[in-house]
């Protein structure tokens, strides 16, 4: 195979369809790439700030929006302070790349985090969902939607839970069987509701982090006092 450098050039006219995002993010669809090709892609662009969504032949590559990453720190900053509190052991991959050739799937999440498999995979410097559990919980933020269904590739890497954020709204979900179904509690971190972490994110997104830790110190301490 010849080595790809580049994002890659479709194969016959109709293979690839481009469109630019409202928030001035690129994104750029290709068909018929087999799961060698996506494979060599996930190598070559492993150390590019790059999403690829990859589903049986269909590849969708985009670039985050500024507001999409700073979404994503909000949660790596409420999931490590409020873990501490809760004292579970958590490690953040970041949006580390998902696959596994037997369903021809992956993805990167917006953000994945280890929880009760942590120390299975603590210090790892590479995934592989063949040998490695997935994520405990992934989070995916629907600001720029992608042109292909995620939900379906989570469900078939096997990630146990996924909150969805839009900018506004925040959903949980947690995978019954080969589908995801809507929670109000996650199951990965039992104390913590949709409408509580939406809080503290509306509060990191007008007041900056250091008022969710405020939020979520004022809001351990009035749990001990239940």
């Amino acid at each position: 195979m010849v080595a790809i450098l580049s994002p890659p050039m479709p194969r016959q006219h109709e293979r690839l369809s481009g469109r630019k995002e409202n928030d001035s993010t690129g994104s750029i669809l290709l068909h018929d790439v087999s799961w060698e090709e996506y494979d060599q892609l996930c190598e070559v662009f492993s150390e590019r700030h790059l999403f690829m969504t990859y589903d049986q032949g269909e590849l969708e590559i985009r670039m985050p929006s500024a507001e999409h990453d700073r979404v994503g720190y909000l949660f790596d900053n409420i999931l490590a302070y409020v873990t501490r509190y809760l004292g579970v052991l958590i490690d953040g991959v970041g949006s580390a790349t998902l696959r596994k050739q037997l369903p021809s799937r992956g993805l990167e999440p917006d953000r994945a985090f280890y929880l009760s498999h942590a120390r299975s995979v603590l210090g790892k410097k590479k995934l592989d969902l063949a040998i490695d559990p997935p994520p405990d919980l992934a989070i995916e933020t629907d600001i720029a939607a992608s042109s292909i269904a995620r939900m379906p590739i989570y469900a078939a890497l096997g990630v146990p839970e996924v909150w969805r954020y839009d900018g506004q709204t925040l959903q949980f979900f947690v995978l019954q069987q080969d589908d995801y179904v809507a929670i109000t509690h996650s199951h990965a971190l039992p104390a913590l509701s949709a409408d509580l972490v939406a809080q503290w994110l509306t509060i990191g997104n007008a007041q900056g982090v250091h008022a969710v830790y405020d939020a979520v110190d004022a809001w351990w301490e009035l749990r001990k006092g239940v």
